[in-house]
């Protein structure tokens, strides 16, 4: 019997969807494609179990379940009507609908939420309510329209380790998007001075032991009545993500000035499944980092998610913490690489170190862009 090959749109954050395209052709997803906010890929059962543990830059997976050319309300009603609805909802449970428009005859949102969500209902069973973490998506551009279930369930980048935060911290996803961009190798020296909550560092022990992003969080797509071996595959790809898993991992530190965030931050550690060895972690001052000491190594990466005032305190009141931080970059070796991430692009460029702005993308509303230090000229004509 042949293996049910599936359509599927991996959501992610503006700018990362080349990045999130060579994470998922790794996972052994060759089809995987960019398109504006995300990557499209067919895949089986299998596939789509291991995008969902494997893929750390995806926000969600979705399964797309029919495509229609619509123009008004009865055709809406009729293509609504040709998907089984009760392979995707199950009888009593609650769904929501978002629905999207875009130059086409059927523009009205609402009207289109209610319509699928009546015949929905009728189908499977399942009840329409406002905010249920079961959602399906119709989008419809030109006329063209989408209909797709959500597989994820919470998004993805709630790894189920950050249970506690610091001041602003920087999504999962993103940081893991800022230490991939980095080029950075996953075993020379790593170093977050202002790690707050430890998001970076986490994100950087599990990429260099090669652990699963999604390994300790479950998901939606096993209680999908369409998906019936799921919990199964599930578990074995579990077990194989794990036998991948190393025992070390690249010299990594953290630290930070504010000991409640440290605390935290060794905390969200535990959770993430790593031990007191896989980061060290010190209450510092930036100017006595621990992975800032000398003498350093020539290679390695110092990222880092300073404040930059639309989240926390005053543009002013950051001038000399970049100031700071500028100094301490500039006495690096040349092959060390910096990553930053900053709202405002005057705020690197204070710190004088030859940061220059790459990715821009949106963070929980605001839009943030990542910089980078330039490469040395030896490097660059190699």
């Amino acid at each position: 019997m042949k293996t049910p090959r599936h359509s599927l749109f991996a959501a992610c954050a503006p700018g990362i969807e080349p990045l999130l395209e060579k994470e998922l052709r790794a996972l052994g997803l060759r089809s995987a494609r960019a398109e504006a906010g995300g990557v499209s890929f067919t895949s089986d059962l299998r596939g789509i179990v291991r995008a969902h543990l494997g893929a750390g830059l995806a926000h969600s997976i979705r399964l797309r379940v029919a495509r229609g050319h619509l123009m008004s309300f009865s055709e809406l009603e009729a293509f609504a009507k040709t998907i089984d609805w009760a392979l995707y909802l199950r009888s009593g449970e609650s769904f929501d609908i978002r629905a999207f428009s875009r130059s086409s005859k059927l523009y009205h949102t609402g009207a289109i939420e209610a319509r699928i969500a009546l015949v929905a209902s009728d189908r499977s069973g399942a009840k329409f309510e406002r905010g249920a973490e079961r959602t399906l998506y119709f989008r419809i551009v030109k006329n063209r329209a989408t209909v797709a279930v959500d597989l994820s369930g919470a998004p993805l980048h709630q790894r189920g380790y950050r249970l506690e935060t610091a001041k602003a911290p920087l999504r999962e996803d993103l940081a893991r998007a800022l230490i991939v961009l980095s080029g950075w190798d996953c075993a020379s020296h790593f170093v977050d001075p202002m790690m707050g909550a430890g998001t970076l560092p986490i994100e950087a022990a599990l990429l260099s032991r090669r652990i699963a992003p999604g390994k300790n969080r479950n998901f939606a797509f096993t209680e999908l009545p369409a998906f019936s071996e799921a919990s199964s595959v599930l578990q074995e790809e579990r077990e194989r993500f794990i036998s991948l898993e190393l025992e070390s991992s690249a010299p990594i530190f953290g630290s930070d000035r504010d000991r409640g965030a440290v605390t935290v931050a060794r905390r969200n550690a535990k959770r993430a499944g790593l031990g007191a060895e896989a980061i060290q972690m010190e209450v510092a001052p930036l100017g006595e980092a621990p992975g800032l000491r000398e003498p350093l190594p020539q290679r390695g990466l110092l990222a880092v998610n300073p404040p930059y005032g639309k989240r926390v305190g005053k543009k002013s009141a950051l001038i000399p913490l970049y100031q700071a931080l500028g100094e301490r970059i500039r006495t690096l070796p040349p092959d060390f690489k910096v990553a930053m991430v900053a709202a405002d692009a005057r705020l690197p460029r204070l710190a004088g170190s030859g940061l220059e702005p790459a990715l821009l993308t949106d963070h929980g509303g605001v839009k943030v862009r990542f910089f980078f230090r330039a490469e040395p000229e030896a490097q660059r004509e190699r």
